[in-house]
């Protein structure tokens, strides 16, 4: 086989690729607006909003379909969250279908609990659909701790289940400060409101 031939058959594969490479194009949605707890955010800003752990955060993300497209999902998720194998930080909306400059709404929320470290994090919005790629935005947050914030994580009781008269109730109380002081002078009172 002569070069030409071989050169002619390697250029009608390559263009070939490019046109299936092509095919899979980007999702015609626009991510116009996101806020947080009703405070507008932008993409990768270095001012970051501020929330504080153990609340529920609602996110509010504005689209846009530049054409018709069906079975778009949006989701709202934090990476590099230690405990995330057992506890995702993160929520879903959808599939739903999304008509062209037509403008959609769409609320998730996220709970940070008190085992999410007070550090800087990323959020990040992605929208896909079936087929497109994804559409994808970070923003950038400050998990807080409030200043005081003491927690009973565990109570044992002895005996457990029944208590005679006259005989002891003994108890063990777990005490954990998720606050951002230290705590001193901690007591813990246990009371039978009905003796």
């Amino acid at each position: 086989m002569n070069t030409h031939k071989m050169f002619g058959i390697m250029s009608i594969m390559l263009v070939c690729a490019l046109a299936l490479v092509g095919a899979v194009s980007a999702i015609p949605v626009q991510i116009t607006r996101v806020e947080i707890d009703d405070h507008q955010i932008q993409p990768d800003q270095t001012n970051r909003l501020d929330v504080v752990r153990d609340n529920k955060v609602e996110f509010e993300v504005t689209l846009e379909a530049t054409q018709n497209i069906d079975d778009v999902e949006v989701e709202v998720f934090v990476s590099g969250f230690e405990h995330n194998q057992d506890l995702r930080l993160s929520d879903h909306n959808g599939p739903f279908d999304m008509d062209a400059n037509v403008t959609y709404r769409k609320t998730l929320s996220i709970t940070f609990p008190d085992m999410v470290d007070e550090d800087d994090y990323k959020v990040r919005v992605i929208v896909t659909d079936r087929d497109g790629d994804e559409v994808i935005e970070n923003y950038n947050v400050k998990i807080d701790v409030e200043r005081h914030d003491l927690k009973i994580v565990d109570a044992i009781f002895t005996p457990s289940r029944k208590v005679q008269a006259g005989q002891a109730l003994l108890s063990t109380v777990r005490v954990e400060n998720f606050g951002e002081s230290d705590e001193e002078d901690v007591k813990v009172t246990v009371a039978v409101p009905d003796l």
